[in-house]
């Protein structure tokens, strides 16, 4: 696994003479590791003395390696392969970098820009582990089938014992959203086979009736419930059988297991039928956000740790892990406010240290950080002396309190697909970082004869800051793959997906099932919560759910009839002669000639409004080739290439954009705000606007000028 995949969207920076930064990771408690090597890349500036300095590796506090700084390769790219003793893992780790940094032997300052090292987010950690049997305990569940704590993709295979009935289907989709609402990373797969048992591993198993296999003792089916045993082709693999006795009674069976609370124990377990599920609101998805008002950054999802309670080698940052919703719209046009509520120490005479914002390492906004004047602060100083000489309680830390409002602006949230940006930004829309950095910049020179901590600033983010998107707008320019692709936007507007529905072809494949599993993990994986309420159909009854947002899966030529009814609405061509213009370069797709792309011959992922109601969207998943399926819905984590614009496709390993066309939008805005929109994106609407103004202005002025006229003749 590479450092980005455990965490680190950067390249690990190490600052100043003691620079410090960490990266967490976990081990699967059903497996020990038998050998692990870390493989790093790295580079560290020129100006570093090789015999004070030096890199240092720890594994939980353990010291692995210290790297050696050579003068001569200064700023070049390193590289450094450490073998890391086994019995140092936990379920639990965590890798220490740190830099050791000076440039001089007798005086120095020690946050000068000289002392740095990076190591490249692109390093590797190489972990062989061996299994561990563990016993038939449901109480463990999910575990081993899958774990909050694993820093691997989720890879957990679904077995049909039948062909399975739309309701079967649904809960096997619950249940993929649940796994992949609980699973730590990214990407879950759940491949699918029909009546065969994995050779390896664990497998999630549905049977909704009585049923029989070879070497498995099932027990009797009385209602909802599941069991579990070994598999009998893998010792240290688990089987979990989802029962019930009929597709009904195992969507239950997935539902209950999905919302919890039941009392697992045992080798099997009768399940509890939820009397009601729990009703979503738009947006309220647990991962995202809050819009019912402001939130506090001590209670985002990720911890907000204050800089006081860092160790004094760690006070550089501290951050908020933020997961923005999609389709934001600030009717003001700052962007989503950051109340900030920060507190710092007095330093007379220290007036160029600031607090910075950034957001995904793009900075918003620095604020100054002013110290006390001189006479004020000699002043202070005096009256303390007093105080001192009289007896009286002082206070010996001289905190200066400070609030701002920072905007963090929208598009910096919401990139635009012609921003080079998103190209190199795999989640666009989510799991975004709120930074704060305490900094200073002086331009005096760093006093060595002057024995204070010179450029220390003890400063503190408080609790009660807070960010608040309660009085933004919900809209969106679509189709928007990137929304789709990062939030699981339009499906994921209400989390338990009541509003969506999976049309799959009516003969399908377990590349089909697959793609379809895929998909909602994903989905369950952004919103945090299970897809309990979605429902499965048939493109011959695609009618029946025309009130809904339609996935779409597709595959072989099974649905060719599907594809050629819907061709007109797929945005196969970047240039319709139905779309407004919203720029003078865009007037030219109205006269040129439009690029071909073959639906039935390529693997893509398409949006586009929705051909049987106007207010719903689709997203269509197709390939001519089924087994292509599976790749295509790997691609949705962005590790083939982003994933935005109307339609793209899979070129080998590669996703490629085709179409970026948007012409329609989701959600509302206030009539002076839709159309100040309106007129802000397209050009002709504006220019129309305007001419139309104009004839009004100059008829008033007509009409106004006659009047004097007929006043005057009257006269």
């Amino acid at each position: 696994m590479s450092l980005k995949q455990l965490g680190a969207p950067n390249a690990i920076q190490l600052l100043g003479q003691d620079g410090r930064n960490f990266i967490n990771f976990n081990v699967r408690n059903n497996e020990v590791v038998s050998e692990a090597k870390l493989k790093i890349s790295y580079k560290y500036s020129p100006d570093l003395l090789p015999e004070q300095s030096q890199i240092n590796i720890y594994l939980n506090g353990e010291s692995l390696s210290a790297i050696e700084i050579s003068k001569g390769q200064g700023n070049q790219d390193l590289e450094a392969v450490i073998t890391i003793p086994p019995e140092l893992f936990s379920e639990n780790n965590q890798f220490t970098f740190q830099l050791i940094g000076h440039y001089a032997s007798d005086c120095e300052d020690p946050k000068s820009p000289k002392l740095w090292a990076n190591i490249s987010n692109q390093s590797t950690l190489r972990v062989t582990t061996l299994p561990l049997t563990l016993p038939n305990e449901l109480a463990n569940f999910p575990i081993p089938f899958a774990s909050k704590n694993d820093s691997r993709k989720l890879v957990l295979p679904f077995i049909f014992t039948a062909k399975p009935s739309n309701t079967t289907l649904e809960a096997a989709g619950i249940l993929s959203s649940w796994f992949g609402s609980i699973s730590n990373q990214s990407e879950s797969q759940f491949p699918v086979a029909m009546n065969n048992i994995p050779s390896t591993g664990n497998a999630v198993i549905f049977v909704e009736s009585p049923l029989s296999m070879p070497g498995i003792a099932l027990p009797v089916i009385t209602g909802p419930m599941v069991f579990i045993t070994s598999n009998p082709k893998d010792q240290y693999g688990k089987l979990l059988f989802v029962m019930g006795r009929d597709s009904a009674e195992l969507k239950q069976a997935s539902i209950a297991l999905a919302l919890g609370g039941q009392n697992l124990a045992g080798q099997s377990s009768a399940l509890i039928p939820a009397t009601t599920l729990p009703i979503r609101k738009s947006y309220d998805a647990p991962n995202w956000l809050s819009s019912n008002g402001p939130v506090q950054l001590s209670k985002l999802n990720g911890d907000t740790k204050s800089l006081a309670d860092q160790p004094q080698s760690e006070k550089t940052t501290t951050s908020s892990n933020v997961q923005i919703p999609p389709a934001l719209y600030s009717t003001n046009g700052k962007g989503i406010p950051l109340h900030l509520d920060f507190s710092y120490q007095n330093q007379a005479g220290n007036n160029n240290a600031v607090l910075s914002v950034t957001y995904k390492s793009q900075l918003v906004k620095t604020i100054a950080l002013p110290m006390q004047g001189e006479w004020t602060s000699k002043i202070s100083s005096a009256i303390k002396s007093l105080a001192q000489t009289i007896g009286l309680p002082i206070e010996t830390d001289s905190l200066i309190t400070k609030k701002s409002t920072v905007f963090i602006p929208q598009a910096m949230i919401y990139p635009s697909p012609a921003e080079k940006s998103i190209v190199n930004n795999d989640q666009a829309n989510v799991a975004s970082f709120l930074l704060t950095e305490f900094a200073q910049s002086s331009s005096k020179r760093y006093d060595c004869s002057d024995t204070s901590d010179q450029g220390k600033i003890d400063a503190t983010i408080n609790p009660n800051s807070m960010i608040d998107i309660s009085r933004m707008q919900h809209f969106i320019r679509m189709p928007n793959l990137a929304a789709f692709s990062n939030s699981g936007f339009p499906f994921s507007r209400l989390a338990d997906l009541s509003e969506t529905a999976v049309v799959l072809p009516d003969n399908p494949n377990v590349y089909d099932y697959s793609a379809y599993l895929a998909a909602l993990g994903r989905t369950g994986r952004l919103t945090g919560y299970p897809g309990t309420s979605i429902t499965v159909t048939s493109i011959g009854e695609i009618g029946s759910v025309k009130e809904k947002d339609l996935l779409v899966i597709t595959s072989g030529s099974e649905s060719q009839p599907l594809l050629k009814q819907w061709e007109s609405s797929i945005p196969i061509n970047n240039h319709s002669i139905f779309k407004i213009p919203n720029s003078l370069k865009d007037i030219g797709g109205w006269f040129s000639s439009n690029t071909h792309f073959d639906i039935y011959q390529n693997t893509f992922i398409a949006g586009f409004k929705s051909p049987l109601q106007s207010s719903r969207s689709v997203v269509l998943i197709s390939s001519f080739n089924p087994e292509k399926l599976t790749a295509i819905a790997a691609s949705l984590d962005g590790s083939m290439g982003p994933i935005f614009g109307s339609l793209v496709r899979l070129n080998e390993d590669q996703i490629e954009l085709v179409s970026d066309q948007q012409n329609y939008h989701s959600g509302s805005l206030p009539w002076a705000n839709y159309l100040s929109w309106l007129l802000s994106e397209y050009l002709s609407l504006f220019i129309l606007f305007s001419v139309i103004a104009a004839l009004i202005l100059s008829l008033l002025m007509y009409a106004a000028l006659k009047a004097v006229r007929r006043k005057r003749l009257q006269s």
